[in-house]
């Protein structure tokens, strides 16, 4: 009926213990063994460390992360929510509806979908994580918060916000705001 996982397992009794394909999870904790009943799969949860080098110094980041999908993603908070709720778009971003957000996203190129992030891609679009940038930019919102909102653990939400907001300074760097000396001169001889 019941069967008893290694002595590995049999310490996490005080922790949470995710589940996946409706599994039953008995812990009896009066001899502090886990047992599992028609069990398919059991996620397993893994705690990693990762250090990111910044200007600032190394950071270590521990994420909790575990194996199998993500909990209930249509809760996921996305732009996509947003086409909608002008009012929100606003709120979170500072840009006034969801076309103009679209605009703002598309100035950036189709380099977008081809950033390289420390540690491996988030489980997010690319649009969500131009979304959460300005949504920590306009609201500053913890990382905590924001992983709690997008269901990404919290060095994830770390690690989107600091490849673009070097990917924002660096494609917009690039455009051109002012108009070439030689330019305003040419139009300065004719008058009306």
């Amino acid at each position: 009926m019941g069967q008893s996982l290694p002595n590995s397992a049999s310490k996490i009794v005080d922790q949470d213990v995710d589940m996946v394909d409706e599994s039953v999870i008995v812990i009896d904790s009066s001899i502090e063994m886990l047992h599992v009943e028609e069990v398919e799969t059991v996620a397993e949860k893994t705690t990693t460390t990762q250090g990111v080098q910044t200007n600032a110094g190394l950071i270590l980041l521990e994420s909790s992360s575990q194996t199998g999908s993500d909990p209930n993603p249509s809760n996921r908070m996305t732009a996509a929510a947003y086409k909608n709720n002008p009012r929100g778009i606003q709120f979170y971003t500072g840009i006034d509806n969801y076309v103009i957000f679209r605009d703002v996203f598309a100035s950036l190129g189709p380099a977008t979908t081809r950033l390289n992030y420390m540690y491996g891609v988030p489980n997010l679009d690319p649009e969500d994580h131009f979304f959460l940038t300005l949504m920590k930019l306009r609201t500053y919102k913890t990382n905590f918060e924001l992983s709690m909102h997008f269901l990404i653990p919290e060095c994830d939400v770390y690690i989107i916000f600091v490849t673009w907001i070097r990917f924002m300074s660096l494609q917009w760097r690039e455009l051109t705001i002012w108009p070439e000396k030689e330019i305003v001169h040419c139009f300065c001889s004719f008058r009306l």
